[in-house]
């Protein structure tokens, strides 16, 4: 007999369907999946989350869209690259990259935009450890992040990043397949 998932709140975490799902609490990142999205939600307090796997697919499809815009990265989102996806402090990113970290700092403070030669190597750098993330996952395809690997490489990146960055909205189809 298995029991049944629990939240911190202590209620029970039920099998739902979510229309949607902010992506600040998750990533750092402002925007939102939208659904259907199989989740669990809790009885008592309506809290949702995700099983392990399902992240992977959620980040997956957020990265993809991170990594395909047409211009310079904002600050959030090589903040929300080099945590999210590399899982790196702002030294090992600097160190990884051949900068100084000061230069990340500043970059994800928003007091000096990414040069293109940085952008380049940045979306490298994510795209290379998404790649071998997704090989030695346990044989999980991701096709659609291979044939986006040329195109993101080779795209001109000449638009400086907007003032303000928009928010995401990365449709749930966008998501590899389980």
């Amino acid at each position: 007999m298995t029991r049944a998932a629990t939240c911190s709140c202590g209620g029970r975490l039920k099998r739902a369907t979510l229309d949607e799902v902010d992506l600040a609490p998750l990533f750092g990142l402002r925007g939102v999946l939208t659904g259907p999205i199989p989740g669990l939600r809790c009885d008592t307090c309506g809290e949702a989350t995700f099983e392990g796997a399902m992240l992977e697919r959620m980040l997956i499809a957020v990265a993809r869209s991170v990594l395909s815009q047409p211009r310079i990265l904002t600050a959030e989102e090589a903040r929300f690259l080099r945590k999210a996806v590399l899982g790196l402090t702002q030294e090992r990113l600097a160190k990884r990259m051949a900068i100084h970290a000061i230069t990340v700092a500043d970059w994800e403070r928003g007091e000096r935009p990414l040069s293109k030669e940085h952008d380049y190597e940045l979306r490298g750098v994510a795209l290379s450890s998404l790649m071998e993330w997704t090989r030695s996952g346990g044989g999980r395809k991701l096709d659609a992040l291979g044939e986006d690997v040329a195109r993101i490489l080779t795209a001109p990146r000449t638009l400086a990043p907007p003032r303000r960055p928009k928010r995401y909205v990365v449709p749930a189809s966008e998501m590899p397949a389980a």
